[in-house]
């Protein structure tokens, strides 16, 4: 039984792949995974069977022993690495299985030998928080895609698709818009209350504006929890020594 392809065949699907740009998607062999690690789990079986039996262990066997854990172990992995990666779903999987039909089944084939689910590896991501998240989503794609990230998923791109990396545009921007809420989130509170100030004005205006900055660092931006404890405490005390200054100035 020949289970090769057909050399040309390989190349010509392959190339085709890597000129549209698309992301590659695998196969998940669901059955053949379990196929394989059930049977080593079976011959591990009959390897402590034999030990046990003979109350020896040769050095033959125990190659053969270290072999066959060291492939259950990697067969486990491997599953697991599949079982991790995104599942494609919908008109993506007929769009995957519709070439490898065309190009490499044949007569000899039993049923249909492409598996009815595919998974696409998953890059590392980057930390991206939801401000860059909303910016990535909304605005035209030519000015989120970056230059190489468009080069290496071009195929993606034209199809309208989001990217995966956030780009100078995007970054740059919400940099800006941060800087200037910073400056606002003092800028606001120092005008309410710079006007008829008052102790119980001030109170209420801080309290308000610290509550604000803490949903907005807790939503807005992905960082740890103390991260975010020691921004709101620096927020608090600027905003409380600005308070300070103005009712020093008014008495």
């Amino acid at each position: 039984m020949d289970l090769c392809p057909d050399g040309r065949n390989l190349i010509a699907y392959v190339q085709r792949s890597v000129e549209e740009g698309e992301e590659f998607q695998f196969p998940g062999f669901e059955f053949l995974q379990r196929l394989n690690i059930t049977q080593i789990q079976v011959k591990l079986a009959k390897i402590k069977s034999c030990i046990k039996k003979e109350q020896d262990l040769s050095s033959n066997d125990g190659e053969l022993l270290e072999k066959t854990l060291r492939d259950y172990v990697t067969a486990i992995r491997d599953y697991q690495f599949i079982r991790g990666q995104r599942v494609i779903r919908g008109t993506e999987i007929q769009d995957r299985k519709l070439p490898l039909d065309q190009i490499f089944r044949s007569a000899e084939d039993l049923n249909d030998p492409f598996p009815t689910y595919y998974t696409l590896h998953q890059d590392a991501k980057e930390k991206i928080d939801p401000i860059r998240e909303a910016f990535m989503k909304y605005f035209p794609s030519r000015l989120t895609w970056s230059k190489e990230e468009r080069r290496q998923r071009e195929r993606d791109y034209m199809d309208g698709k989001l990217p995966k990396r956030v780009s100078k545009f995007v970054d740059y921007s919400v940099r800006f818009l941060i800087a200037n809420t910073g400056g606002l989130l003092l800028g606001v509170p120092w005008v309410i209350i710079v006007v008829q100030p008052s102790m119980l004005k001030s109170m209420v205006v801080s309290s308000s504006f610290i509550i604000f900055f803490a949903l907005a660092l807790a939503f807005g931006v992905k960082v740890s929890n103390l991260e975010t404890l020691i921004s709101t405490f620096a927020y608090a005390a600027a905003l409380f020594g600005l308070i300070g200054t103005i009712l020093g100035c008014s008495v």
